[in-house]
């Protein structure tokens, strides 16, 4: 597995989505951090699959999602920050799941995995989730295999 950070919850209000996503992109701009916007339709259903082929997996059909994905460091992963209609966190794998009945949106686990960056980017994505707790998602379960 290695060190990995895993975080699920639902905004406290979707209406501040807007500055939700401003303000993670304000955090990350002075870091360095590469970012993008998701704005997927929430008025389209999920039609999002997963699908293997040629090693690697492929998720097609549409992903209701919206919010913010963020790249700390090359040699991590994505800090999905990206929201079903509900309001739940949620990213492509996620969301292909809960589609295909497998998951829940409820108990559905978003995660990234920072063993292979520095210790100083593990610990901003840690305080990155520590203040969307206190701001924006106020249920925010956070389990670090870092312990920060």
């Amino acid at each position: 597995m290695g060190v990995t950070i895993y975080y699920r919850g639902r905004l406290n209000d979707v209406r501040e989505l807007g500055t939700f996503i401003d303000e993670i992109e304000e955090f990350a701009q002075p870091l360095g951090w590469w970012s993008q916007r998701c704005n997927g339709d929430w008025s389209k259903p999920n039609t999002a699959r997963v699908s293997l082929g040629r090693g690697r997996v492929n998720i097609s059909g549409h992903l209701p999602l919206q919010g913010i994905t963020i790249l700390p460091h090359e040699n991590s992963e994505a800090l999905w920050l990206t929201f079903d209609a509900r309001g739940y966190l949620a990213d492509p794998a996620a969301t292909s799941l809960v589609n295909e009945g497998t998951k829940k949106p409820a108990k559905t686990w978003v995660s990234i995995k920072t063993q292979f960056a520095p210790p100083r980017i593990h610990a901003a994505v840690a305080k990155l989730l520590r203040y969307v707790n206190n701001r924006y998602i106020s249920d925010l379960e956070v389990h670090d295999d870092g312990g920060y």
